[in-house]
């Protein structure tokens, strides 16, 4: 007796499982995340060659280099705006600023150039740390001029040169949101560039000094 063909069973279409649609997605994400990081990194780097270039090309200029500093540290970090403070004998002053108005710095040079015991500034040079703040304006012991009313996440980093504190670099954004470790670090490495200018012009100049002196003492 004649078999009847078994008829041939029609292939079910192949679909993606969650867990293959997953993986893809997590990869993206890993693909868009390292492809941030290499940009930041090119940044970085950019922005350190623009530094460096700045201080061979300006070896008794300090202006220049902190200007260009505090402009890379405001824009790679996402903040708002920023300023430089450095001590000078007992007091700190304001030496350098970004994107900050001229009302601003006006009202921040008639501020007391004493370094406040509750000030922010002033923990993050004893603790010899940055101090991240959150909110601005929820903290007891912020003091700002109408103008930075608006002033919300800051961050302090100290100038440290061999464990002494000898100025802050400040940014802030206008809105809440946190910076992130990278942003820090990268706001610490700036600072660290920082110190490095400044001893440079000083040792420069102290040279200079001891050069007239040389030259006036052979002369007499």
């Amino acid at each position: 007796m004649a078999t009847t063909p078994k008829k041939r069973s029609k292939k079910s279409k192949v679909t993606p499982t969650a867990s293959r649609v997953e993986s893809l997605s997590q990869l993206k994400k890993t693909i868009a995340t390292q492809a941030q990081e290499l940009r930041q990194a090119a940044e970085q780097q950019t922005a350190s060659s623009e530094v460096l270039r700045v201080i061979a090309s300006s070896p008794t200029e300090l202006q220049p280099v902190l200007d260009t500093l505090l402009a890379n540290a405001v824009k790679l970090s996402g903040a708002s705006k920023g300023h430089i403070r450095q001590h000078a004998g007992e007091t700190l002053r304001y030496v350098a600023h970004y994107n900050e108005s001229p009302e601003l710095i006006d009202a921040l040079n008639q501020l007391p150039q004493h370094p406040r015991p509750d000030g922010m500034g002033t923990r993050a040079l004893v603790e010899r740390k940055p101090i991240h703040v959150l909110d601005a304006q929820a903290e007891p012991s912020y003091r700002a001029p109408a103008a930075q009313a608006n002033a919300r996440t800051m961050l302090i980093v100290p100038l440290l040169r061999e464990g002494s504190g000898i100025g802050t670099i400040t940014i802030w954004r206008d809105i809440v949101e946190p910076f992130t470790e990278r942003q820090i670090e990268l706001v610490k490495t700036f600072a660290d560039q920082a110190v490095i200018a400044i001893e440079n012009v000083r040792l420069f100049q102290e040279l200079e000094a001891r050069t007239r002196e040389l030259v006036q003492s052979v002369g007499d």
